[in-house]
């Protein structure tokens, strides 16, 4: 019985040790021709430079860019897919990994 006990607890102490890891979400990058993008570069830069000088695309990489036109593109009060639009021509035009 002492065994299985023993036994019974390594195998939870290196079950509650292994790594975790999240998993990882592939990001689709369209091409910079593409409608989407497209239309998104007439969105950034209409609303996104009445605020601020507008960020080069290539200053992020297409990841990064996902938190960055979710917040900003909340307090441009942009529609969905205009959001959308302005992600596919950031992320088209992103700094490569």
């Amino acid at each position: 019985m002492k065994k299985i006990t023993v036994l019974i607890a390594l195998i939870v102490f290196i079950v509650s040790c292994s790594h975790k890891t999240a998993p990882t979400t592939a990001v689709v990058i369209p091409k910079p021709d593409s409608p989407e993008a497209l239309a998104g570069k007439t969105v950034f830069t209409a609303k996104c430079g009445t605020c601020h000088d507008l960020k080069n695309p290539g200053d992020y990489t297409a990841q990064e860019w996902v938190p960055i036109v979710k917040e900003m593109g909340h307090k441009a009060k942009l529609n969905d897919t205009d959001k959308n639009n302005v992600l596919a021509y950031v992320q088209s035009n992103a700094r490569q990994n």
